[in-house]
């Protein structure tokens, strides 16, 4: 099995700091300081309507906030002014102004008495409600009510809401819905929720699949990091298929074949994952070659693992040492003697495999040969004879028929057969199946 250093998880996607990381506090600071503006705004469109009640009740407050800076009496008006307020121009103008009062106090909980006023005023429309929602969840999050931070994200997401931050790198960001719900997902990620968080993405996944829209390729390779790092290799498995099926670039293949590797799969379900490997240019090191060669097996694939040797010996990853040395004069030898001998048996080995009384080892054998001797029509044409056989192992032949398929150019009808593929070889055959679309693309 191969070895992963734990730490590879932090290269499928960045913890964030959430709302400490993120410049939002001007954005909040306007939401408080421009209520006035907005109600004179408002003026031009209509007369805002205020109540009798808190024409009385808002100036006195208003003067210990912003002229005798007084916030602790100002706190305590709190009651009678909200009292005051049930107009939604008296809602929106008092929220803006507890908000204020919160920040000067530094109390939380005075902040989000604002921003729930002003809410409940229902003016501006739906993007300043988003406005309002994203401005709380921070807020909500301090308090540790993670549920209604997450609802107060999901409520600004929908809103059409964006806004511009920046990470603690220095990184800007746009905060768009999509970003909003990888912050909600990191409210479970943070707090050592991870299965709870696997499922919020899964759900989110669901619901842009069932719409015909991409899922956020930040928001799968966050989650394929969490379940990495959690060892949820299958929960990793699922992700890292998706973003080389819907983002199939450098670093997805790579993450999606290290995630693979990872798993204890034996040398026949490893030698198909490192011929995807090798067709999607991921062979790099010596430890890559030889376990490759290891699962191929010189006594069974020469041919096969005579191109790997090969290219091993012509890329110089092999490093120079007497142990090396001395492996690869002993495989050098291996081929020689086996290479030679399992070409010219070939047809007769074919005969006995067409023959009525072949068993279904004898076939897939027989196919395995013609395929590390790329001869892949012969190849599929046996795999196909072995599937009629009883106690065949149809997940190991339906994913190499599909590869033979593969080889051959038959993209489309590869992804027939992968998709026949069921058990411990399911997510390996995803992954060709991916790797068959793109060459369609």
């Amino acid at each position: 099995m191969h070895v992963f250093n734990r730490a590879l998880a932090r290269q499928f996607g960045t913890r964030l700091g959430l709302a400490a990381a993120l410049a939002c506090g001007s954005a909040l600071g306007t939401v408080a300081l421009a209520s006035p503006a907005m109600a004179q705004e408002e003026q031009q469109e209509r007369e805002p309507q205020y109540s009798d009640e808190f024409r009385t009740a808002y100036p006195p407050v208003d003067a210990l906030v912003n002229e005798q800076q007084d916030y602790d009496a100002a706190r305590a008006q709190i009651p009678s002014l909200v009292a005051s307020a049930t107009t939604p121009d008296d809602k929106n103008v008092a929220g803006g102004l507890l908000f204020k009062l919160g920040q000067s106090l530094s109390d939380s909980q005075v902040q989000l008495q604002g921003i729930n006023l002003m809410l409940e005023s229902n003016l501006g429309g739906p993007v300043r409600q988003g406005q309002l929602r994203y401005a709380t969840y921070s807020l909500y999050e301090d308090a540790g009510d993670l549920e209604a931070a997450r609802a107060a994200l999901e409520e600004a997401a929908s809103s059409g809401y964006a806004t511009e931050g920046q990470l603690t790198d220095g990184t800007k960001i746009t905060i768009d819905g999509d970003y909003m719900r990888l912050m909600a997902a990191e409210t479970y990620f943070q707090n050592d929720q991870t299965r709870e968080g696997l499922a919020y993405v899964d759900n989110l996944v669901s619901q842009k699949m069932d719409a015909n829209e991409l899922p956020s390729e930040r928001l799968l390779s966050r989650a394929l990091g969490e379940a990495f790092g959690a060892d949820l290799l299958d929960d990793a498995g699922r992700y890292s298929v998706l973003l080389v099926k819907y983002f199939p670039n450098e670093m997805n293949w790579k993450n999606a074949l290290a995630v693979e590797r990872a798993k204890p799969y034996g040398d026949p379900i490893s030698l198909d994952l490192l011929r995807l490997a090798s067709r999607t240019d991921n062979l790099e090191t010596d430890r890559d070659y030889s376990d490759y060669i290891q699962a191929a097996d010189v006594n069974r694939l020469p041919a096969e693992v005579n191109r790997v040797f090969s290219e091993m010996m012509a890329k110089g990853v092999l490093e120079n040492s007497p142990e090396n040395t001395a492996y690869a004069n002993e495989l050098r030898s291996d081929i020689s003697d086996r290479l030679e001998n399992d070409r010219e048996d070939l047809p007769a080995l074919e005969a006995d495999a067409r023959g009525a009384g072949a068993s279904a080892t004898l076939v897939t054998r027989t196919a395995d040969s013609f395929f590390s001797h790329e001869n892949y029509a012969t190849a599929e044409e046996l795999y196909d004879l072995a599937l009629t056989k009883a106690d065949s192992d149809r997940d190991l032949l339906y994913t190499r028929k599909g590869i033979a398929q593969i080889e051959q150019g038959k993209f489309s009808e590869a992804l027939g057969t992968l998709a026949q593929v069921q058990g411990q070889r399911k997510q390996v055959a995803d992954l060709w199946a991916a790797y068959a679309q793109q060459q369609m693309s």
